[in-house]
């Protein structure tokens, strides 16, 4: 009995460290082209984010609340819809900035990491502010 269980573990190793008999899987060329790496380049940002929730024109309304929302001196509980500007500089009429990638990105930010760091520069008692951003990206 025990000269048969290793002739049959015997087999059943051969089995499986043989290779396939059938027709081995098809690689695309896709799949095994090397991604082209560069030397990796850090690049610093600086943009400014305006949050306006009073006046005519606000870039944030509230859309939704819950019950205790107004006792709350943090807002809590609320939901804004937001269309906030990214500027250049602090003024609310400088240059727009018009893309914030928040994981990779595009063009040369493809494949991007890094991390932001926000500062409030400006905020008033309605709630309105002008926020900071400091980025470093590695790409």
């Amino acid at each position: 009995m025990m000269k048969l269980s290793y002739i049959l573990l015997f087999i059943i190793s051969l089995i499986v460290t043989s290779p396939p008999l059938t027709q081995s899987f098809h690689i695309n060329n896709w799949a095994i082209s090397k991604l082209e790496t560069k030397q990796e380049t850090v690049t610093n940002l600086q943009f400014y984010f305006h949050d306006t929730i009073s006046g005519k024109d606000p870039t944030a309304i509230r859309v939704a609340q819950a019950a205790d929302t107004e006792k709350s001196p943090t807002l809590f509980g609320a939901l804004l819809m937001a269309d906030d500007p990214l500027t250049e500089t602090p003024d609310p009429k400088s240059n727009p900035v018009r893309e914030m990638p928040i994981v990779g990105g595009t063009g040369v930010f493809r494949l991007a990491r890094g991390y932001a760091v926000a500062k409030t520069h400006w905020y008033n008692e309605v709630g309105d502010a002008i926020v900071a951003y400091n980025v470093t990206i590695v790409h």
